[in-house]
């Protein structure tokens, strides 16, 4: 839904009755905001911690992941 935002996402989520009991972000600040086809050299450097951090709140949860080899298309 690109057009939400999160809280109005969130908002819209409670209103149908379909809201999550725990809401948790995971993100890294941003360089700049200039639009580009690859990621900033900083953001790149900060992927696999984040990463990481996301699976270890969905571990928290009760969702087991499985590592895998990324992907070069």
């Amino acid at each position: 839904m690109h057009q939400l935002g999160a809280s109005e996402l969130l908002q819209l989520m409670t209103v149908l009755g379909d809201a999550p009991e725990r809401v948790s972000l995971v993100g890294a600040p941003f360089e700049c905001l200039d639009w580009g086809r690859a990621l900033s050299p900083a953001l790149a450097q900060c992927l696999p911690q984040a990463c990481e951090s996301l699976a270890a709140l969905l571990g928290s949860g009760g969702i087991d992941l499985e590592r895998r080899t990324a992907c070069t298309n």
